[in-house]
């Protein structure tokens, strides 16, 4: 689908975040798969001779700018081939859960276990709904989701949500619930509220670029948290000299799950504040 698509060209974000990572078992399949490549391309001796694109567009880095050896290209490609085949196998004998949520009966049980109610901020018609209340983890000015920089966001492909562009370098917890992915690099967590909402809050757009400067990670994964908890500080500043956009997306990324995700209406919001209403 679109994932794959936009991961050939090097942007792999949509894959990770929208699909392996929610399903969790693919994403350790392609790790390994990767591992495997590596191992290939690595006995071969493969090198890069420049800094080229990504995805497809690196394979022409790969070719000696000496005496136009062109065996690094072809390696490499065998690598990629290598890598499909052992996700292939990987994924026809252990197969894969059911996306954004494992088999039916678990989805069920967490539509029943779904009770937060919220009479103050839901309309007269949502309050006879379960629902859930995910609070704002950052303070800031409140975006329409559309209106993110980036198009795997804005057109929802990864789910329903808001953006935040911040005011303060400090995320927490929107939720009680489980650190499902905390990314070495700092710039993006995934956390699963006791109720099942599965949210990824992404600081900033490409910041994944930076390789964890400005970023400081306080939890790590399986790590139980709290409403409100220091998840993630961030400085804004490093972020902005690196010309990326700060523009922080929350999602929820198992929106399939339920009937309506809807986001506050107010232009600014502080961590903690009521931010989206996810209905069963």
């Amino acid at each position: 689908g679109p994932a794959f698509v936009s991961s050939l060209f090097g942007v792999t974000e949509p894959a990770i975040y929208g699909l392996t990572l929610p399903m969790r078992k693919p994403f350790i399949i392609s790790c390994i798969a990767g591992a495997v490549q590596g191992a290939y391309v690595g006995y071969f001796g493969v090198t890069g001779y420049q800094m080229g694109g990504l995805g497809i567009f690196a394979y022409p880095s790969y070719v000696n700018p000496q005496n136009g050896d062109f065996s690094g290209v072809i390696h490499m490609l065998i690598g990629t081939a290598i890598a499909i085949v052992v996700s292939f196998i990987l994924t026809y004998f252990f197969g894969v859960t059911e996306i954004f949520g494992g088999n039916k009966a678990e989805a069920a049980t967490t539509a029943a276990t779904t009770t937060e109610t919220s009479e103050a901020t839901a309309t007269p018609a949502a309050s006879q709904l379960k629902q859930e209340i995910i609070a704002a983890p950052l303070s800031g000015q409140v975006v329409a989701l559309k209106d993110v920089p980036d198009q795997v966001f804005a057109s929802e492909a990864m789910g329903k949500g808001i953006a935040i562009l911040p005011n303060k370098g400090e995320v927490v917890s929107p939720v009680n619930g489980v650190v499902t992915t905390i990314f070495p690099t700092g710039h993006a967590v995934g956390i699963t509220s006791d109720s099942g909402a599965e949210i990824l809050i992404h600081v900033g757009m490409d910041t994944v670029q930076l390789d964890g400067k400005g970023f400081r990670a306080h939890v790590q994964n399986n790590d139980r948290v709290q409403a409100g908890q220091k998840l993630i500080d961030f400085d804004i500043p490093t972020i902005e000299a690196a010309g990326l956009p700060i523009i922080t997306p929350v999602i929820i990324t198992n929106t399939n799950n339920y009937t309506d995700v809807i986001s506050t209406q107010e232009a600014e919001v502080t961590a903690g504040d009521y931010l989206i209403d996810a209905i069963v």
